[in-house]
């Protein structure tokens, strides 16, 4: 199943860019980033209908964000099962 989360850089902590995106299921059973690996590549965008900010070539990513503002993840799951709870760092 593929599922999609709401990023929010909340109010007073400055406009930020993300370079990098990686998301991880608590379990270690799943890894989902914006870097070509071994690992299955995670999308990120400004809403749900909007363009990829996610680099064609090497799914890399470079994009701001203003405090208080949000973007968008987009995943595949794995093998139709709903996630067990995950981490970001970016």
């Amino acid at each position: 199943m593929d599922e999609t989360f709401t990023v929010t850089i909340l109010p007073g902590s400055g406009t930020r860019t993300v370079t990098k995106l990686q998301l991880r299921r608590s379990d270690n059973g799943g890894i989902w980033n914006t870097t070509v690996d071994n690992y299955w590549v995670l999308g990120a965008a400004a809403s749900l209908d909007a363009a990829l900010y996610n680099n064609s070539a090497n799914a890399g990513v470079n994009f701001a964000v203003s405090e208080g503002g949000s973007f968008n993840l987009f995943r595949l799951g794995r093998n139709g099962q709903r996630s067990l709870p995950l981490r970001l760092h970016f």
